[in-house]
């Protein structure tokens, strides 16, 4: 038995029920998800869509990214620290099931004059584009400006330090997975390595 298999905690279960409620909520159609693990909030976006789809609240799902072969590591990667060895590979236009939803995948650079309407999209990563800061982040924002799902998800990674300010307009709400008590240790050599007493975490 591998010990450092991760488990679904109550930070975890908080956050599920945060994106939760922006999905039902009307007034909600874009969130970026921010926290200073990756792998937990990759995991936890895709619990949350497959709750709302068990509890029959939406069908099927699109994975936008500006890297298919990278995003499917990522995915792969966030899987396997909770044991799962799961073999995603994200393919344009076609379907593949995670965590019992169906999803097609695209480019949203590549695309990003494309109309888009579907129950969810999630947005990952984005961390290059933001800091891009050239016509990746002009198109970057027209593809969210042209997707009309229901609730457009954008996922960080390595986002201690990023700067969300270009697409902040954008934004409806910022859901955070504090992962402070989970991890502990490393959420101290995160404080002592940015030289600073709190994170906008806390």
């Amino acid at each position: 038995m591998n010990n450092n298999i991760r488990t679904i905690e109550k930070a975890d279960k908080d956050f599920v029920k945060s994106i939760v409620s922006a999905y039902l909520d009307d007034d909600v159609s874009t969130i970026l998800i921010n926290g200073f693990d990756d792998n937990d909030k990759i995991i936890d976006v895709f619990i949350a869509v497959s709750k709302l789809k068990s509890d029959g609240k939406l069908n099927k799902g699109l994975i936008r990214t500006w890297t298919l072969g990278r995003t499917s590591e990522i995915i792969n990667r966030s899987f396997s620290f909770y044991g799962i060895n799961s073999n995603i590979l994200l393919k344009q236009n076609s379907e593949i099931e995670i965590a019992g939803v169906s999803y097609k995948s695209d480019k949203y650079i590549q695309n990003s004059w494309m109309k888009i309407n579907e129950d969810v999209s999630i947005y990952c990563p984005v961390q290059g584009i933001l800091s891009d800061g050239d016509k990746s982040l002009q198109s970057f924002r027209q593809s969210l400006e042209n997707d009309k799902s229901k609730l457009k998800i954008i996922v960080t990674t390595s986002d201690y330090d990023l700067d969300t300010s270009p697409i902040d307009d954008l934004v409806d709400s910022y859901i955070l997975l504090d992962s402070s008590s989970k991890y502990p240790d490393t959420y101290q050599i995160i404080l002592k390595n940015m030289e600073i007493e709190k994170l906008k975490y806390e």
